[in-house]
């Protein structure tokens, strides 16, 4: 995929791919297996729930019994790039978007054989 603005990405776990709409540059398609290097799905969901407060952003586990191993927790501007890196401990995590610029973000957790993905506008 050319680097480019994009402007929309869904998840269709059904079909296993991932969408991506671009400005100008038309729309992508990839299996998922590729892009998050799983073999399988898994068979437990967990239960992940995001808010977003004002200037504050969480992730709380609900159900943390079938949670892989979380890790990591990165905040990504529209062009890909990483703005912030957190490391993971517990069921609970949170920030300040207070120091991003007004814009869409996505908001990635991912551990062992697991990665989510909530996209969140930051708005002044």
């Amino acid at each position: 995929m050319p680097n480019v603005i994009v402007s929309d990405i869904e998840i269709n776990e059904a079909a296993n791919k991932i969408f991506v709409s671009t400005f100008g540059r038309g729309i992508w398609a990839s299996d998922l297996d590729v892009l998050l290097s799983i073999s399988k799905a898994e068979e437990c969901e967990p239960e992940i729930s995001f808010t977003q407060h004002a200037d504050l952003i969480g992730v709380n586990l609900i159900d943390a019994s079938c949670m892989p191993n979380l890790t990591v927790i990165e905040i990504i501007d529209i062009k890909g790039r990483v703005v912030q890196r957190s490391s993971v401990q517990g069921t609970t995590w949170s920030t300040s978007t207070s120091n991003l610029m007004s814009g869409l973000y996505f908001l990635r957790l991912s551990g062992d054989n697991f990665s989510k993905v909530q996209k969140f506008v930051v708005g002044r």
